[in-house]
């Protein structure tokens, strides 16, 4: 656990679904937020993840959830 304080903390999550509610509200609203980051985006289509982490500025798409799931910064 960090030693920061709350305010300080920045969470690193991952978006599952590539559907326009997740370009639209899901993502921008957790990029807004001062403690969080979107590092990923997960969909079965790998194209529409690829396509939307690039509209959206996330840096990683996938189509591997145990992949995800597994990543240690998220």
């Amino acid at each position: 656990m960090s030693n920061l304080p709350p305010t300080e903390r920045t969470i690193s999550v991952a978006v599952l679904g590539a559907a326009s509610f997740a370009e639209e509200a899901h993502i921008p609203d957790l990029n807004a937020h001062p403690n969080a980051k979107v590092l990923a985006l997960y969909s079965r289509d790998l194209a529409r993840a690829q396509d939307m982490a690039q509209r959206t500025g996330v840096p990683d798409a996938t189509d591997d959830l145990d992949a995800l799931l597994a990543r240690p910064d998220i």
